[in-house]
């Protein structure tokens, strides 16, 4: 039977997200320090009603100088540290969710929720990432995507997905487009009955192949339509998106662990507008979910609608949050600089500008998963076209020609902007542009046949190669932290011996105080 769960637009709402439940669609946390959770039960549009659940316990005390312990528990990984870590480590909440699903909790799982550009759009980086870990820490479903197929070139790995009929996709990255937008950015509309988009489980895909809950996030509004859920072909609900203002809706079904193919179709009597879907399985496992946009900047990210971005991140609950951009900023007119020297003061406002925006973000996000753990992956290196007058000479053995073009100026500043973001937010940080070797990285990996010759993405070769470093930087100081060893996140260089800038005897470990916030 079909079970739904809607998750009001409004303040209290909102801040009752992660308490709700409605057939263990959401599992329950703890509020936000400070955020007021009235104990009533209370009432979604249906009539339905969803209880506020008692908070879980707090995974995370407050030390008498003000820092964030590691957090605790009573079952599962705590059996197998040897010590505790000191000082608590940055990624102490993600390596717990990994550890308890090496641990055999039950239904333990470990989501990571993952904001880009087009680096992040491919789902290149997102989706090696997510096979590695799946390797090791079980398949708990390919979880959210953008719903439909929201532009040609939308591309996600282990999931299936199209629209057929008339759909508008509509972006927030201008200001002057229509409509509000969730946290991806992106919403599909349409007024054409028998409009209608997919979602389904892999086709011959190793992982990703079924799950046992799926999520509709969808918008109601003024001027609202209907639509009807097939799930396997059966119809299961009809809903009318129409009502007084805007706001978002998650509805969610229970479902058996199975290949499900769900529709959703449109009846033509007003508009409907969607965000995106999610294919979770509930025995626990690990998710690792991509939301990027071809050509965003990290300031885009901050017009979308504050309240329904808080809402789906809730809905989500993640352990870990990505952020990675960088690179479109480091063109953008406002970053650019003709004359390091003579712009640095108005350089060093624009950076300073961009940090405060970037822990804006940051904050925004953790407010709606305040137990996540956070990382910032600083842009890869990005030699464009423009540079190609430019090129420093390295004496490399087996690469022809030797002369190098090296990494458009400002984007050292912006790479700092972001670690000082991180290091203010108490995020942990992974320099891409140091893993691949330094300024003209870039161009020394195309030679090696791992970017393309635009200077600015990888081939899937390099791709990969780049997040299997990440991977195994990460594990590095997941399995120091298990032994109780506190070992900060390092940024290894991949092939030291085409390396320009980054020092490959130096271990690439940023020194830093544990976290504030």
């Amino acid at each position: 039977m079909a079970q739904r769960q809607h998750v009001i637009r409004n303040p209290l709402v909102a801040a009752l997200l992660p308490l709700l439940s409605a057939g263990a669609i959401f599992s329950a946390c703890g509020p936000h320090p400070g955020r007021e959770t009235p104990p009533e039960a209370t009432q979604n549009a249906t009539g339905a009603s969803a209880t506020a659940l008692p908070a879980s316990e707090p995974t995370a005390e407050t030390a008498p100088d003000g820092n964030r312990e590691a957090d605790s528990a009573s079952t599962g990984p705590d059996a197998v540290l040897l010590a505790p870590v000191q000082p608590p480590h940055r990624l102490s909440h993600f390596f717990r969710r990994l550890a308890a699903i090496e641990a055999g909790e039950e239904g333990a799982r470990a989501r990571v929720l993952h904001f880009g550009d087009s680096h992040t759009a491919s789902d290149h980086v997102s989706g090696r990432l997510r096979e590695l870990f799946w390797e090791r820490f079980g398949d708990g479903g390919r979880g959210y995507i953008l719903a439909g197929h929201p532009w040609e070139g939308y591309r996600q790995e282990y999931a299936d997905y199209d629209m057929t009929g008339d759909w508008d996709t509509n972006t927030g990255l201008r200001s002057r487009s229509p409509g509000v937008y969730g946290m991806g950015g992106a919403r599909i509309d349409t007024v054409t009955e028998d409009a209608s988009f997919e979602r389904a489980a892999c086709d011959d895909c190793d992982w990703g192949d079924s799950f046992d809950r799926f999520s509709l996030h969808f918008l109601r509004q003024p001027d609202g339509g209907s639509f009807d859920v097939l799930i396997d072909g059966v119809l299961v609900d009809t809903f009318n998106s129409q009502y007084e203002h805007e706001e978002a809706s998650i509805v969610s079904w229970d479902l058996e662990d199975a290949p499900h193919h769900i529709r959703v179709r449109a009846h033509g009597d007003g508009i409907v507008s969607f965000f995106g879907t999610a294919a979770d399985r509930s025995g626990g496992g690990f998710t690792w979910e991509s939301i990027g946009i071809n050509g965003a900047q990290l300031k885009q990210f901050l017009r979308f609608d504050d309240e329904l971005v808080q809402a789906e991140i809730a809905a989500r609950s993640p352990d870990l949050i990505v952020v990675a951009f960088g690179t479109n900023e480091a063109v953008s007119n406002r970053y650019s600089v003709d004359d390091m020297v003579a712009d640095a003061d108005e350089f060093e406002s624009e950076m300073q500008r961009y940090t405060e925006q970037t822990v804006e973000f940051l904050e925004r996000a953790l407010e709606a998963s305040p137990d996540a753990s956070c990382l910032v992956l600083l842009p890869p290196d990005f030699a464009p076209s423009s540079t190609a007058d430019r090129c420093d000479d390295h004496g490399f053995d087996d690469l022809e020609p030797a002369c190098i073009r090296p990494a458009l100026e400002n984007l050292a500043g912006i790479s700092q902007a972001l670690r000082d973001a991180a290091e203010a937010v108490g995020c942990e940080a992974w320099d891409q542009q140091r893993a691949m070797g330094g300024s003209g990285g870039i161009h020394v990996w195309s030679l090696l046949s791992l970017a393309r010759g635009d200077g600015v993405h990888l081939r899937r070769r390099g791709y990969d190669r780049l997040t299997e470093q990440l991977y195994a930087d990460l594990i590095e100081a997941y399995e120091a932290w298990m032994l109780g060893v506190y070992q900060p996140l390092r940024t290894t260089v991949i092939y030291p011996e085409y390396a320009t800038t980054a020092d490959p005897d130096d271990d690439g470990v940023q020194l830093h105080t544990p976290p504030t916030r």
